[in-house]
């Protein structure tokens, strides 16, 4: 049985972090294509990736040994629960989470050290639902659109999206401890990934605001507004990163993937009923490339059975069937977690730990 009891060591990763609290730049130095500061590097090319590293203050002996990674996908992030209950069964310590989206809250409740069973309870109460989708979409429509008629009309500048996205915020801040408000002082290293919608690159969370964060990490085009932080405006990461494995790997840990969008069957159906269903079907299939290109950074992929459930699928029993993929998933994959895990102890002793 693997287990660990330490604090994550300092990432040296000579690129660009991303800070959510702070994205305007004072005092900016040029180096090479990226513009530098003490407080954040700006991306200047969209196919750039911002990458994390951990504050000074976490630094120790030991460096961090495993770092995981959690997909965006609405209610079949649910399954994120199950892969944190096996792997605290087993007492595989996580020193380092990396999420979008879905996988950015809960990564974000992870790293405030909740345990897995509480995650789940507070999933379970029906709150997690109501955060995401605080009216059914068919009234939310229904209200939303002729507001949005009537504001063009008027040539004034409607809000762009069914959702406002401050009920995600609003969970977050209300189950994560009080004494954490900000990224840097989790006690797990966590990052959440959005997209800058005016450079159109990826934006990587590690500071700042965690519940900002989540928000603009879970914020859906169309579906959610974009959340403003500072001059920027940030929608769902998973539109170019919805397996953030990358910030991950710069860590130098072991890269521990939760994929959710690894299967994209035939729909056996000729149209579809709601906007939800049809935006749900759009997005799994734009999901499923995005993720695809994250997988060669993951050392492991887990890859629960989820593609029967919808973004929405909030109802308890779909809840409870998600969270069950995701232990059966889990537990297949690890003998490989054990393999991979002592190879690199074998090849680097100081990663072992005692009980």
């Amino acid at each position: 049985m693997l287990t660990a009891s330490f604090a994550p060591a300092q990432c040296n990763v000579p690129t660009q972090v991303g800070d959510a609290a702070s994205p305007q730049t004072p005092a900016e130095t040029k180096t090479d294509s990226t513009t530098t500061s003490s407080a954040a590097v700006s991306v200047e090319k969209p196919s750039l990736v911002t990458v994390p590293t951990i504050d000074q203050s976490r630094a120790a002996q030991s460096p961090p040994r495993l770092a995981l990674v959690l997909a965006g996908g609405g209610a079949r992030g649910l399954a994120h629960i199950g892969v944190l209950k096996v792997l605290e069964r087993e007492k595989i310590h996580v020193d380092f989470i990396s999420g979008t989206s879905v996988g950015a809250l809960i990564g974000s409740l992870s790293a405030a050290r909740l345990s897995a069973h509480e995650i789940e309870t507070i999933a379970l109460d029906g709150k997690l639902g109501k955060a995401f989708f605080p009216r059914p979409a068919v009234i939310q429509e229904i209200i939303y659109l002729p507001s949005y008629v009537f504001m063009r009309f008027l040539q004034l500048k409607p809000s762009l999206g069914l959702y406002s996205g401050k009920s995600i915020a609003k969970f977050v801040e209300k189950n994560i401890p009080v004494k954490y408000k900000n990224i840097e002082q989790l006690p797990t290293p966590f990052v959440a990934v959005s997209v800058d919608l005016s450079t159109g690159g990826k934006f990587v969370h590690s500071k700042g605001n965690i519940a900002k964060a989540v928000q603009a990490s879970c914020s859906v085009p169309f579906l959610y507004r974009p959340v403003k932080l500072g001059n920027r405006y940030m929608v769902d990461g998973g539109i170019s990163s919805n397996l953030p494995t990358a910030p991950a790997e710069a860590t130098g840990a072991i890269v521990l993937a939760v994929r959710l969008h690894g299967y994209t069957e035939k729909e056996n159906r000729n149209s579809f009923d709601t906007t939800l269903e049809f935006a749900d079907r759009v997005t799994s299939i734009l999901m499923a490339s995005v993720e695809e290109k994250s997988l060669m950074n993951a050392d492991v992929i887990i890859e629960p059975k989820v593609e029967q459930f919808d973004l929405g699928a909030f109802k308890r029993e779909e809840m409870l069937e998600a969270i069950a993929a995701g232990e059966t998933a889990a537990n297949a994959a690890l003998p490989e977690i054990r393999r991979v895990l002592n190879s690199k102890m074998s090849a680097n002793p100081r990663l072992e730990h005692q009980d």
